[in-house]
């Protein structure tokens, strides 16, 4: 929110903080959190045992069907691993207590990951555990029919993963083919995600059945857009 400040002043001061994904910024308001700020302070074998207990709790409630509890378990152990947080960190800790007009902008916050004390050795360990939540947060989003967040979601674990996890690609695909929101173009992108996932795993069964899910619905978008074009120009001519 901008507060007190011009909206030109504020899309120009906050260009940084609006391109990141939501489930990154809700990190900013565990601030207040005193517990989280103790592991924050540690090295990541140690913050290791806090994320997997919260993780392993978040997949408990997402095989009950508890989505929204499972997001919650998955954001807070996302947490661990990177977040963002004031530069200023009394206003971190009046951020929930004490509402202010002031706007968040870039320059008041900094992006953090865990300690790395030994970053060649605990670097792949790191980022399995951060694509691990990106893509089980991205499951519990689409679950709620969430697709958008479900997209950031896989859009960073990507990031991380590259091409090591086909699956992500196949995610990303479902999400962009079952959002009723999705436009011509966002169905392409979902048909270029699931070749890509395919080309990496030629021998999923699940994949090349999504391609023919896809397809169908293209080719019934089109069909249906024509049927209109073609009832538009028949009403010209009555």
């Amino acid at each position: 929110m901008r507060g007190l400040s011009s909206e030109e002043e504020f899309y120009e001061k906050t260009q940084k903080l609006r391109q990141i994904p939501r489930h990154k910024k809700y990190t900013l308001f565990n601030q207040r959190d005193e517990k989280l700020q103790k592991i924050h302070e540690k090295e990541f074998p140690v913050v290791f045992f806090a994320y997997d207990d919260i993780k392993e709790k978040g997949n408990r409630l997402f095989k009950r069907g508890k989505f929204r509890e499972a997001i919650q378990h998955y954001s807070y152990a996302y947490g661990l691993l990177r977040w963002i947080e004031f530069k200023d960190k009394q206003r971190g800790q009046d951020i929930v207590a004490k509402p202010s007009l002031n706007p968040i902008l870039d320059d008041d916050i900094v992006e953090k990951i865990v300690y790395l004390d030994d970053v060649k050795v605990e670097e792949d360990s790191y980022q399995a555990c951060v694509v691990y939540l990106l893509k089980n947060l991205g499951y519990a989003y689409m679950e709620l029919r969430h697709f958008s967040e479900a997209i950031d979601c896989f859009d960073e674990a990507l990031e991380v993963a590259g091409d090591r996890v086909p699956d992500l690609y196949f995610r990303r695909s479902q999400a962009r083919t079952y959002n009723k929101y999705s436009k011509a173009d966002d169905l392409e992108i979902a048909r270029a995600d699931i070749e890509k996932a395919i080309a990496l795993k030629k021998d999923e069964v699940i994949f090349t059945e999504h391609l023919d899910i896809l397809n169908k619905i293209v080719e019934k978008d089109f069909e249906q857009k024509f049927e209109k074009i073609e009832s538009k120009n028949n009403s010209f001519l009555i």
